[in-house]
């Protein structure tokens, strides 16, 4: 069972990574902090910074999950 909810964890941090990496792409060009003329900082948000951020989130998941589940008293 714990692998399990591992497993959702990681997935639910890499969905959630990826979701806010792109939201910062959005932000960044929509409010004119960044100009990306080309669109190669938008490729570089989605094929290397937003997986990036996305495995962090993913394994910053699991490591909460595990560490919370550790904690509970057994029933």
């Amino acid at each position: 069972m714990r692998a399990l909810v591992a497993i959702a964890a990681f997935l639910a941090g890499l969905a959630v990574g990826y979701v806010l990496s792109i939201g910062a792409y959005i932000v960044l060009t929509e409010f004119g902090i960044v100009f990306d003329r080309d669109g190669g900082i938008g490729m570089g948000f989605a094929f290397f910074i937003g997986p990036l951020v996305a495995i962090a989130f993913g394994v910053a998941g699991v490591i909460l999950v595990l560490r919370r589940k550790r904690t509970e008293q057994p029933r």
